[in-house]
């Protein structure tokens, strides 16, 4: 075997892959077709056979989309629940700003703001008007001693029609506010400020009503030029959490929750307020104010709805899922210390108030209200509490419901709520 044939075998044997070349059984060496072909064609010789492609095959891409699947399920209640927690946390906090702000709302004025939700005289009505309206007197005058708002307007707040508006349309085009200032809305109402002007905290410049005459408007429509912005807060809030807005991020008239009024130090001047609520950050249930300070027990007389309904009203406007549920909610009862047979409930946060949400969930369930029949006589009657959707529904006063603070059972919707007085909801505080 010639030198030059005995390399060519040797780079042959060394180069190619494993049982691709044939050695023959006789005859010596594997001949190339030129002496003159280059040597990487002479020295490599690749077998599309011999390369393998990676891959998943369709068993493998199942299996992996399983495991995946199963990492979600287990994940995912983990990451809801904590979500969860840190939503219930920020309503938390911003209850207790409001809790805040309202003490020294009192510190600055002397008391806590009223109830202001009234029922009328119709079948059903049970608050005592003539001491919703008394109590507002009383607390507008504590708190702006020389001021002189009309009485149609504070009449108006409360919804009762003022007899001068009955001689005199003008004074109160709109007509009073439909049952009151709901819980949600005097909450706004009260923590929104008023103006520096002492002589009219209501009706003079930054306080909650602004002008609506045809000249101040120059076009515009009323419900786009309330400057709520502009109001002197007694805390931060978001302005962009307060509602009802409609879909041009304006107040939303659908419900008539606004008041036009004749302005009291110029007749030629018209006035208006939007009753606007406040809402947590991506929820539509608004938080709700109760007063819990000038009444030594719960009766029916002053335990009031968070919104009193006239007639078959509902809501129709923006959040009416949310805002028709507060028919149904009163605040939170608890039992006296020394219960008699007189009336054996007080509210929970006796002596100052309560600020309530529904929880994260935004349904607020079902609470009980006070029996404007109660069984006087027997304290331990468990109809001294009834459901409110029966009695304001249906009339019903024996459908009881003895659900009181913190004994509870709290359960269902209502366990998740929210309180300025108990640390977390109120499922959490009961024994």
């Amino acid at each position: 075997m010639g030198t030059e044939s005995l390399i060519v075998d040797i780079m042959l044997k060394t180069s190619r892959p494993a049982g691709a070349l044939r050695e023959q059984s006789t005859g010596g060496l594997a001949m190339l077709s030129s002496r003159h072909t280059p040597c990487a064609a002479r020295c490599v010789s690749i077998q599309p056979s011999s390369i393998r492609h990676s891959a998943f095959t369709l068993v493998e891409l199942l299996v992996v989309i399983a495991i995946i699947g199963v990492l979600i399920a287990l994940l995912l209640p983990a990451v809801t629940g904590a979500l969860g927690s840190a939503n219930e946390t920020a309503i938390l906090t911003e209850i207790q700003n409001m809790d805040a702000a309202l003490k020294d709302y009192k510190n600055n004025v002397g008391s806590f703001p009223p109830n202001t939700q009234t029922d009328g005289t119709g079948a059903g009505a049970h608050i005592d008007e003539t001491k919703i309206l008394a109590d507002f007197k009383r607390h507008l005058k504590k708190a702006f001693p020389t001021h002189r708002e009309p009485p149609y307007l504070i009449e108006a707040l409360v919804g009762i029609t003022h007899s001068s508006v009955n001689n005199d349309a003008t004074l109160l085009p709109s007509g009073p506010l439909s049952s009151g200032m709901n819980a949600a809305e005097s909450l706004v109402f009260w923590l929104g400020g008023f103006s520096d002007d002492p002589k009219y905290p209501i009706s003079g410049i930054g306080g909650p009503s602004y002008r609506v005459d045809a000249i101040s408007l120059n076009g515009a429509a009323a419900n786009e030029a309330d400057p709520i912005d502009n109001r002197k807060w007694r805390l931060d809030i978001k302005i962009d959490n307060l509602g009802p807005r409609n879909a041009d991020n304006y107040f939303d008239e659908a419900d008539s929750r606004f008041i036009v009024y004749r302005d009291p130090q110029d007749a030629n001047i018209l006035r208006r307020i939007n009753f606007w609520y406040l809402k947590p950050s991506k929820l539509t249930s608004p938080y709700v104010y109760f007063d819990a300070s000038r009444a030594t027990s719960a009766d029916s007389g002053n335990d009031v709805p968070a919104m009193a309904r006239l007639s078959s009203f509902e809501f129709v406007g923006a959040d009416a899922d949310a805002l028709n549920e507060l028919f149904y909610v009163h605040a939170i009862k608890r039992l006296k210390s020394s219960a008699n047979e007189q009336n054996p409930f007080e509210y929970a946060n006796d002596g100052t108030f309560q600020i309530v949400h529904s929880g994260t969930d935004e349904a607020w369930g079902i609470f009980p209200m006070v029996n404007p029949n109660p069984p006087v006589g027997d304290p331990t009657n468990p109809l001294w509490l009834i459901n409110s959707k029966e009695f304001h529904d249906n009339l019903d006063t024996s459908t009881q419901m003895p659900l009181y603070y913190p004994v509870g059972p709290w359960t269902g919707d209502p366990s998740d709520t929210l309180t300025n007085f108990a640390n977390g909801t109120l499922e959490d505080a009961q024994p």
